[in-house]
């Protein structure tokens, strides 16, 4: 984590660079500041926010400059790190109004985290969605052997996005990303890892009510 983010590496590196920062997450999320540790508990999340960002543009972009078939090697380092994104985005973008004022000093910091986590929220499940459709393509093309499981949860957190998105206000355009989620977690699931089946029983249990999975199963 130390090196300069120019500086090359192997796709087994950029993975350890990424559950390194998804480690850092779930600490994160986990943790019970007090309020007067709640300040520099927000100042954390802007900080492990602009890492994986940074590290998630640039296995973006030394995606793009593989051959279409070598690109799998960077889909676990990019599911990790997307999945993080999510988990602490999902964590931040919520807080009850009576919340506000005892959560920390500086209640301007808390509100600005909440607005920068759910603008993250609309970048990440862009994101998510064009990943899914790359993996998709690959599988097409090179099969699902070299697809790695590292990569269901980004897929699942995004759908329970998109699902949350959907039971707000039904857009045909989040209903037609959820549908495509699900697409590729059941073309994993009926090919290589079980678990996908397993994530994709979930998000039609826990996070879509009843009338939007009739939607989706149509889509």
């Amino acid at each position: 984590m130390s090196i300069e983010a120019s500086t090359s590496v192997d796709p087994f590196a950029r993975t350890c660079q990424a559950a390194h920062l998804l480690g850092w997450v779930c600490e994160h999320v986990n943790q019970n500041p007090t309020p007067g540790e709640a300040d520099m508990h927000f100042q954390e999340a802007f900080a492990i926010s602009g890492a994986l960002r940074a590290l998630a543009i640039m296995l973006h972009s030394e995606s793009s400059h593989l051959a279409p078939e070598d690109r799998q090697r960077l889909f676990a380092a990019r599911g990790l790190a997307y999945a993080a994104l999510n988990t602490l985005y999902d964590v931040h973008s919520c807080i009850e109004a009576d919340n506000v004022e005892t959560v920390g000093g500086n209640r301007g910091l808390r509100l600005d985290l909440q607005q920068h986590a759910l603008d993250g929220f609309k970048e990440v499940i862009r994101e998510v969605s064009a990943f899914a459709a790359e993996i998709e393509q690959y599988y097409e093309k090179y099969g699902v052997d070299k697809i790695p499981v590292m990569v269901l949860f980004s897929l699942y957190t995004v759908g329970g996005t998109y699902a949350w998105y959907a039971r707000e206000n039904s857009a045909p355009a989040h209903l037609a990303a959820l549908a495509e989620l699900r697409r590729v977690l059941d073309i994993i699931g009926s090919t290589r890892w079980s678990v996908a089946c397993k994530l994709l029983g979930l998000m039609l249990t826990l996070r879509i009510p009843p009338d939007l999975v009739t939607l989706t199963d149509v889509l």
